[in-house]
């Protein structure tokens, strides 16, 4: 018999927002996993569309899969496709923005909702409603079948999330920033020793010249010799030669006039 508490729990959810969107491309793959599948069957199967290929759980019947949005997105409904037989999912709990679950966090855990599926939810035109309220800025979401309905595995063949991404929230440009800010930290660094270099004595030495085969991030300690402080000072007077004082001009001097002599 097949989730006898499904009509109950589709009453108590929501209906989806008007302009909602298949979220599929904004799925970073790359990131998803499954744990406890079969290596035979692994969850790549579920983005495929192909119903012919499946995730199976391998030992037992549960199954933890995370996915990962390359933006944060407001998730309204999910699609769940899956067989008409004891294998289908009965009960799944859903935990948004949560990192590196296992099996035993998620038992212990207050999951954002717990769905309990019919076999309608199990059709590939339909949606299982969520309550959009508790899934409005969310980057990942984790998926904990947590029991089918009597077999002693659980399959899935589709997945798919519906809802709306959040403007100006894509993943990949925020850790772009963070490797931007990285880089100017470091030039901020370089740039105050440059500074301390510039203010500091030619002649004062660098704990880090102490040991020649440390790399130092100083780079007072790779600069050539300082150039003299003192700047360069006009001769003296005294210092002029022989040869430069004859040439002063005549004119320059002064002139006594004789006196004739007397008659």
């Amino acid at each position: 018999m097949l989730n006898p508490r499904g009509a109950a729990a589709e009453q108590a959810v929501a209906p989806p927002t008007q302009g909602d969107i298949d979220l599929g491309e904004f799925i970073d793959k790359k990131q998803c996993f499954c744990l406890n599948e079969d290596p035979a069957h692994p969850h790549t199967n579920l983005f495929i569309g192909d119903e012919r290929l499946f995730l199976q759980s391998d030992s037992d019947e549960q199954l933890l899969v995370h996915i990962q949005f390359n933006e944060v997105v407001k998730l309204s409904a999910i699609n769940f496709v899956g067989p008409e037989d004891e294998s289908a999912p009965l009960t799944i709990k859903v935990f948004a923005n949560r990192l590196n679950l296992g099996f035993s966090d998620v038992e212990d855990l207050k999951a954002e909702q717990t769905l309990d599926l019919t076999p309608a939810d199990m059709l590939a035109d339909s949606q299982t409603n969520l309550y959009a309220v508790k899934f409005q800025r969310v980057s990942s979401i984790t998926l904990f079948v947590e029991e089918n309905n009597g077999d002693d595995v659980s399959k899935l063949s589709g997945l798919k999330f519906f809802g709306q991404t959040v403007a100006g929230t894509n993943m990949a440009e925020f850790k772009k920033a963070d490797e931007v800010k990285d880089r100017v930290s470091i030039v901020a660094v370089f740039m105050n020793s440059v500074w301390n270099c510039m203010i500091t004595s030619p002649n004062r030495a660098s704990p880090n010249r102490a040991s020649p085969n440390r790399a130092s991030l100083n780079p007072c300690d790779h600069a050539g010799p300082q150039p003299s402080a003192v700047p360069h000072a006009r001769r003296p007077i005294h210092s002029i030669g022989i040869r430069e004082s004859a040439e002063i001009s005549s004119r320059d001097r002064p002139t006594t006039k004789r006196k004739a002599p007397s008659g």
